[in-house]
């Protein structure tokens, strides 16, 4: 026999089948023992589902007035006979995860701007939406998730395109998206794109920001003005490019010619016009071109040189020098932008730069070197931007 307390009704729903007489007709019914008599007359002989009602009638009518005063509301027991299957989750497209994710950052007042990617050229492209903290290396992986690009090749970068000087530089892969895009002049043609990038290596932390001085130097072209060049001997030292001697070998006592503090590095994705050769770099500056009372002479110093190997040398430490210089960048504004942020919910999370609290395995010695050399990196460097 099932109880009532096994139901979970309680200790009062018990008292009241106690007042129904439940409890007698139980005893009843256990008390019956199975007989082999077929007498039809003798009430003993009565199915059990008979005496069962005929008890339960007289237990009612002897227990009708007590009952319409004492008796609370009737509870409704629904059991399911069926479990319901875990719901699968819904598949969102990418245009609503897009959506998804700008109305988390609307609630966390987190800038953010939509710009187009292209991919290999200009005629298929990709929008994103950037964020304070989007990278280079965001963008990059994000794109062969969603299988934008083919995660065979390994060696894809991003590449900012001027288009009104025709000149492209590779994006490293920590720097900040946005940075790079609120730098561009107003109603410019600028874009990203993202294609392949033989030195790609050099793009990374380890790979392109390396420690000390670095210096060179030799004979290159350098342009005075449109379609005019001259000759002259170079130096880089440190970040500053230095004029030591012009074409006739008259010494100009190390003048400075310009700074890579706010001067970048860009190659020409066109064959510049009346260049002397083929193997061409610029320097484009880094300020508002309204600056300049000739920009289109002054704003990006252009420099040729002989052969590729030379062209090849001069980007490489002109780079390295150059990375220094953004990645104290990066630091200082990472620390800003920490400074700025309180430990609280509705703050994006802050993902550092560089992780040094790694845990280390004694079993794989390449990644503790590259710790302890990203740990260097991170500690000299800092030392220069502050």
């Amino acid at each position: 026999p099932l109880e009532i307390a096994d139901i979970g009704l309680g200790a009062e729903s018990s008292a009241i089948g106690d007042d129904l007489g439940l409890g007698d007709l139980m005893s009843a019914i256990s008390d019956i023992e199975p007989r082999t008599n077929t007498d039809n007359n003798d009430d003993d002989s009565q199915p059990l589902d008979r005496l069962a009602a005929k008890h339960l009638a007289a237990a009612s009518d002897s227990r009708a007035p007590m009952l319409a005063t004492s008796m609370p509301p009737r509870l409704d027991l629904q059991l399911d006979s069926q479990i319901d299957e875990p719901k699968q989750p819904i598949e969102l497209s990418r245009t609503q995860k897009i959506q998804k994710a700008l109305e988390k950052l609307d609630l966390m007042n987190v800038r953010k701007v939509s710009i187009r990617i292209y991919v290999q050229d200009a005629r298929r492209y990709y929008t994103f939406a950037l964020t304070e903290f989007t990278t280079s290396e965001m963008i990059i992986n994000d794109m062969k998730k969603s299988g934008i690009i083919d995660t065979e090749k390994s060696n894809w970068a991003l590449f900012e395109l001027v288009d009104y000087f025709g000149i492209e530089r590779p994006l490293n892969h920590y720097e900040n998206l946005m940075t790079v895009v609120e730098s561009w002049e107003p109603r410019s043609n600028n874009y990203i794109i993202a294609k392949g990038f033989a030195q790609q290596a050099a793009l990374t932390l380890l790979g392109g920001v390396h420690l000390g001085e670095h210096s060179i130097q030799g004979m290159l072209y350098y342009r005075v003005k449109r379609n005019k060049w001259q000759k002259g001997v170079f130096r880089l030292l440190g970040h500053n490019m230095l004029f030591l001697k012009d074409s006739r070998g008259k010494s100009k006592k190390d003048s400075h010619y310009l700074t890579l503090t706010n001067n970048d590095v860009y190659t020409p994705f066109e064959p510049l016009r009346g260049s002397p050769t083929r193997y061409v770099f610029g320097l484009k500056s880094e300020m508002p071109m309204q600056m300049f009372e000739k920009p289109d002479e002054d704003y990006v110093k252009w420099f040729a040189v002989q052969t590729l190997d030379s062209l090849c040398q001069w980007l490489q430490v002109l780079r390295f020098s150059k990375n220094q210089l953004k990645f104290c960048q990066v630091l200082e504004r990472r620390v800003l932008d920490s400074s700025k942020m309180e430990a609280s919910e509705n703050n994006a999370p802050f993902k550092p730069l560089v992780d040094l609290t790694a845990e280390k395995h004694e079993d794989n010695d390449d990644d503790d070197g590259s710790a302890n050399s990203t740990a260097a990196i991170v500690s000299a460097l800092a030392r220069t931007a502050t």
